[in-house]
């Protein structure tokens, strides 16, 4: 009886020394399944349109609810169709020139913007590739409003657990994973580009600063935008109602 007292104590000093997540122990799943909480990849075809909606589930190491995956859905599909648009009307914020030489010297500048080609953003997500396009800047970065993103392994993910097949979710742009269709939006951008043989380049930005931050201009020919995000960590984050962005658009002189 002393050795069964002692194996089981063994047993539980390991799980502690281990410091598994609750999720990895036999604990934390335990709980999970007295609670209710089902693997959305667990759920058949039937039961995610029928279950109630307040159906707690999971998605990797998220916990969230039927419902709530089911909205998510719903607004993803809308934000792809809307994107183009909302592009168009963002690429105005960066019009007025910011000049690089001081206001007694400035060149003339004729409409010779600096744009990214569509075969930078070839492997975006729908909606950040038809928003950038639509934009014509230089820089473009690009997080959907009122999304869950996780940054774990490259940039922010936004996951539909819905769409499960291979060539629907390539189609928008997305990659399929274990948990659905993953559609990754970058952290951070480096534009590069001849800057000619006249004076420095004019440049306008309109980034949202809880996000990304100019962090070089350089007038050898380059931009660099970064994220403020501290990414050393795993990282799971809402974004706000509206989308968020970065627009930095370059122009050279005649």
């Amino acid at each position: 009886m002393r050795y069964a007292f002692s194996l089981a104590a063994l047993i539980v000093l390991a799980i502690f020394a281990l410091q598994l997540q609750p999720e990895q122990s036999l604990a934390g799943t335990a709980q999970r399944l007295a609670e209710g909480v089902r693997p959305f990849s667990s759920l058949s075809a039937q039961e995610r349109a029928q279950l109630r909606p307040g159906t707690k589930v999971t998605v990797g190491k998220r916990v969230t609810t039927l419902g709530t995956l089911r909205r998510e859905h719903k607004l993803r599909l809308a934000r792809f169709a809307g994107a183009s648009s909302l592009g168009k009307s963002a690429g105005a914020s960066v019009k007025n020139k910011r000049y690089l030489v001081s206001a007694a010297t400035k060149p003339k500048f004729q409409n010779l913007a600096v744009v990214e080609p569509a075969s930078k953003y070839q492997s975006a997500p729908r909606d950040m590739k038809d928003f950038c396009n639509a934009a014509q800047a230089t820089v473009c970065l690009y997080y959907p409003a009122s999304t869950e993103l996780v940054v774990a392994f490259g940039g922010p993910a936004d996951i539909d657990p819905f769409i499960t097949d291979k060539s629907v979710c390539a189609a928008e742009g997305g990659v399929i994973s274990a948990y659905g269709c993953k559609y990754t939006y970058p952290l951070e951008y480096t534009a590069q580009f001849d800057p000619g043989t006249g004076p420095p380049f004019a440049y306008k930005s309109n980034c949202d600063k809880k996000y990304w931050r100019v962090y070089a201009i350089d007038p050898h020919g380059a931009v660099v935008v970064k994220t403020t995000l501290n990414t050393k960590t795993w990282i799971l984050f809402t974004t706000g109602s509206s989308r968020s962005t970065c627009l930095v658009r370059v122009w050279l002189s005649k």
